[in-house]
């Protein structure tokens, strides 16, 4: 499930988002709008993969030291930011601290939105399948195809699975399963298993005392220093770091 939180939004926006995401986007909860006084709370409290936020009566400065605040704590958390007034300087922030995407009010596209959500998403680890006039080519058979795909991997995840083990699950070849997911999500196979089994990981490291061996087993992958780099090389620190960041818990005795 995909959590996106919205923000100091008006109730005409709240109303679209809400309209599109229950009507393009499977596996993800749009929740009630906050005020932005709320965020850190929420953020402590509920597991948000994705933040829309009206910006249009914050300055770059008031905006960034919120910003830097949320994400010290939180780095993997996704942020849209809509605004009547971009500005050079907040596009130059938003590049430079990978907001997904900085747009203009009043909204004149809503695909522009609506395919801001769909990368934010997928860079929020959850694949979002969108409805079918954006989806060329796709039917509706093959998007179900997919959509048990997904879940299987969603099951079976600590297990070793390979493309061919979901290709002969479905009764169709590893060649059409490999570009029919890449086709409807946008990622491969492979990519998807890698970073749904972090995300389980990093949701293990912050709530057990488990040893980070027996996380990187759990969460399928068998070698725990392979584990280790592939977690360093999407999240910039160790599993163990991450750990002593993000967590009120004790660290973790030497094995």
């Amino acid at each position: 499930m995909c959590y996106i939180q919205l923000v100091d939004l008006q109730t005409d926006m709240i109303e679209t988002i809400q309209s599109f995401v229950h009507q393009h986007f499977f596996n993800t909860k749009c929740l009630s709008s906050i005020h932005l006084n709320q965020v850190n709370d929420t953020l402590k409290n509920e597991e948000i993969d994705l933040i829309v936020l009206d910006v249009t009566y914050l300055s770059l400065e008031q905006f960034a030291a919120y910003h830097q605040r949320w994400t010290s704590h939180h780095p993997n958390v996704q942020f849209i930011l809509l605004t009547h007034f971009v500005t050079k300087d907040y596009l130059i922030y938003a590049l430079r601290n990978q907001i997904n995407d900085v747009i203009q009010l009043p909204l004149q596209d809503e695909d522009e939105l609506l395919l801001a959500f769909h990368r934010s998403i997928i860079k929020a680890n959850e694949i979002s399948l969108l409805h079918k006039p954006y989806l060329i080519d796709i039917s509706d058979q093959r998007k179900q195809i997919i959509y048990d795909v997904l879940q299987y991997i969603h099951l079976h995840y600590p297990s070793e699975i390979t493309l061919e083990d979901i290709a002969s699950h479905f009764n169709f070849s590893p060649s059409y399963i490999s570009r029919l997911f890449k086709k409807t999500t946008g990622v491969s196979f492979r990519h998807y298993l890698i970073k749904y089994r972090l995300k389980k990981a990093q949701k293990l490291l912050t709530s057990s005392d488990q040893l980070i061996a027996d996380i990187s087993d759990q969460v399928g992958f068998s070698e725990p220093a392979y584990f280790s780099r592939t977690f360093k090389k999407e999240f910039q620190v160790t599993p163990a770091q991450y750990r002593q960041s993000n967590s009120s818990l004790k660290k973790e005795p030497v094995a």
